[in-house]
């Protein structure tokens, strides 16, 4: 009996991996065909889809959990990290395309990521400022992502949590 439910994993994990090659295609593509085709382009646009699609999969495994667990917090870790990363990757895809996309010029990586996570928390030192209308209205689906996340991750937790607690009998069901 467990041949069936192994046969579906191993489906479901195929489905993942299709999908993943899938979204790639598709940002290559949309990248090569808006004159993104150098390798950098490329680059970041592969790294961006294979992100992607492990978020998604994370998602996809956190949503059966019943209880909160180690493996529920630290995908939930993950998944915060990813989205992150992910706006990161796009505000770099912006700067290869030759768009002056902060105020302070180029950011590179590493300035990318920096002003991602400090978008993503909703910090906003100042430092770094976006200029082109790509970078700021991401950077405002970023703020608004990583707020709806936080609040939707706590409901999320309380409510497995809440469904994990055990009654004893005095109290009732």
């Amino acid at each position: 009996m467990s041949l069936p439910a192994q046969s579906n994993a191993d489906a479901r994990e195929q489905h993942q991996v299709r999908d993943a090659y899938g979204i790639a295609f598709l940002l290559v593509l949309v990248s090569t065909l808006t004159g993104g085709g150098d390798r950098t382009s490329i680059g970041i646009v592969l790294w961006l889809a294979l992100t992607l699609a492990t978020l998604v999969a994370i998602v996809r495994r956190l949503v059966t959990y019943r209880r909160v667990n180690l493996q529920l917090v630290l995908g939930l870790l993950t998944i915060h990290l990813l989205i992150g990363l992910s706006f990161g990757l796009g505000y770099l895809l912006v700067e290869s395309r030759g768009i002056a996309a902060f105020a302070q010029g180029s950011q590179g990586l590493s300035g990318c990521l920096y002003f991602s996570y400090v978008t993503l928390s909703t910090l906003g030192y100042g430092d770094i400022s976006p200029v082109s209308y790509v970078v700021r209205a991401l950077s405002v689906a970023e703020a608004t992502i990583g707020q709806i996340y936080l609040v939707s991750v706590v409901a999320f937790a309380v409510g497995r949590l809440g469904g994990s607690i055990v009654r004893s009998p005095e109290e009732g069901a």
